[in-house]
């Protein structure tokens, strides 16, 4: 099970792991913290250019966005255009992705990191959550 406070707090731990049919909170309880959770699957990323694509559209980036590994992280850091207190990402069916392509799992992780540091700065929550 994952609790609301797993998810809205600030904490070095912003990268779990979890069985793929973990409780989450409801949406009632995730919208009282403020939270914007956004969900990619897994099973559909195979390259780098699948990753930003997912990335992209699940936090709705703007037109600007490179696609490429410093841009992620660049609108990472900003979300200025989805305001929230918080920010999820979870990652439905990852271990198809981590199995298939861990070196684009691995630099997903390395750049949440990079953004979770930046966010931990203003006491904003930023936690990516696998699904496994």
């Amino acid at each position: 099970m994952i609790f609301i406070e797993e998810l809205a707090s600030v904490s070095w731990r912003c990268v779990r792991f979890v069985p793929e049919g973990a409780l989450w909170p409801d949406d009632a309880l995730v919208q009282s913290h403020e939270l914007r959770v956004a969900e990619i699957d897994g099973r559909a990323i195979a390259t780098q250019r699948d990753v930003f694509d997912a990335v992209s559209d699940a936090f709705l980036f703007p037109d600007y966005f490179g696609f490429n590994w410093d841009s992620l992280e660049e609108c990472l850091r900003d979300l200025e255009w989805v305001p929230a207190k918080g920010y999820v990402l979870r990652v439905r069916g990852s271990t198809e992705l981590w199995q298939r392509s861990s070196a684009v799992a691995g630099a997903l992780v390395e750049s949440w990191l990079v953004a979770a540091e930046h966010w931990a700065e203003d006491e904003v929550s930023f936690v990516l959550v696998f699904g496994m």
